[in-house]
């Protein structure tokens, strides 16, 4: 396992293994000779410590230990020597009829639906999953857009490409039923010259409401700008620039095809300059129902995606793992934003909120 993580690239942020010191039943009956362990407790990661994973790996081992097993001990250990310790496993259970028990403490990673263990010289990098989409997102036909699909069905660039093969192929769009109200086009433009949207933030953490006043005066098939510039969209529905930094590749809030019951997924790192702040964030996302809402722009019928996720991030003095909780009420007629409400809560337990609240909207002529 280990010599997969040196051969691969992911697109995956380090997601921490929680230790624990619990042990199954039967690991707690009577000693005998027949039980081998193998104890691994990675903390000295470049990027990401894990201060707790050490010390509780070497308690795992001395109580394993005083229980009869005999233990293969790790700590901090590189790929080679992640290897080194599976190969000693393998020889000490080699024409043995015993028991095998296995504890690891550090960082791991999944990608496409398989877990993987990182040593403490792993260096994940994007740059395969973003050199395939470089490749493939000017495309004009839409060939390199569906090998590309194939190649990365849940990637965080796969909606990104499902647009653009939409722009490409134009796909026949069904008809609303009676009563109904169908969304964009698929490869349609959600955003134009001329549209005007204002907002009010209320954050637990600012003394009064922020306002908002994006008017957009840039826009081609791909993007979108406002505010002089300092918000930029993609087409798809993509933040790639706020108040809040710059998002690569994007903070997807609604794909285009969205559809009542459909999930995706949401990856991204947040860059801020000041204070300098590098925060990588993912998000699960799923439109959980149909419903209407009232705010001061109007009434408007909406999905209401929920979506779960975490951000780790780094800054001049600390480091930190929030998870959030997040849910939308996205327009079904021009799939955006109405409202949006946010709860952050940090490893220590404390939360904060936020909502955007769409005051007025201007449209310009479709």
């Amino acid at each position: 396992m280990p010599a997969a993580i040196n051969r691969r690239r992911f697109n995956a942020a380090a997601l921490s293994v929680p230790a624990t010191l619990a042990l199954p039943s039967w690991a707690q009956s009577t000693a005998t000779s027949d039980r081998v362990a193998l104890v691994v407790g990675n903390s000295d990661y470049s990027n990401a410590a894990l201060p707790n994973a050490k010390s509780d790996a070497a308690s795992i081992s001395t109580v394993l230990r005083e229980m009869g097993f005999d233990v293969v001990f790790a700590q901090d250990a590189n790929r080679m020597q992640m290897r080194t310790a599976f190969e000693e496993l393998g020889k000490k259970l080699a024409g043995r009829n015993a028991t095998a028990l296995f504890y690891f403490a550090g960082h791991g990673l999944q990608v496409d639906w398989r877990n993987f263990l990182m040593p403490v010289d792993a260096a994940p990098t994007v740059a395969a999953n973003v050199a395939a989409w470089h490749k493939a997102k000017d495309a004009t036909d839409a060939e390199p857009l569906i090998e590309f699909l194939r190649a990365y069905p849940s990637g965080r660039f796969t909606e990104f490409a499902q647009f653009r093969l939409d722009q490409i192929s134009k796909p026949v769009v069904a008809q609303p039923g009676k009563g109904e109200v169908a969304p964009p086009s698929p490869g349609s433009m959600r955003y134009r010259v001329g549209d005007h949207f204002v907002c009010e933030q209320v954050d637990s953490w600012e003394r009064a409401p922020t306002r908002y006043d994006w008017l957009v005066t840039k826009a081609d098939e791909q993007t979108a700008e406002a505010a002089n510039g300092q918000v930029i969209y993609t087409q798809p529905g993509a933040i790639l620039r706020s108040r809040f930094g710059v998002f690569e590749p994007g903070s997807l809030v609604a794909p285009a095809d969205i559809s009542l019951g459909k999930c995706w997924k949401s990856a991204f790192r947040q860059t801020r300059l000041r204070p300098p702040i590098v925060e990588d964030v993912k998000h699960d996302f799923r439109a959980a129902a149909k419903e209407s809402i009232t705010v001061p722009a109007g009434k408007f019928d909406c999905f209401r995606v929920e979506g779960i996720g975490r951000a780790q991030g780094a800054g001049p003095t600390s480091t930190w793992t929030n998870s959030l909780e997040i849910t939308f009420w996205i327009d079904v007629v021009s799939m955006i934003s109405i409202q949006r409400k946010l709860v952050h809560r940090t490893s220590g337990g404390r939360r904060s909120d936020s909502s955007l609240i769409l005051q007025s909207v201007k449209w310009a002529p479709r």
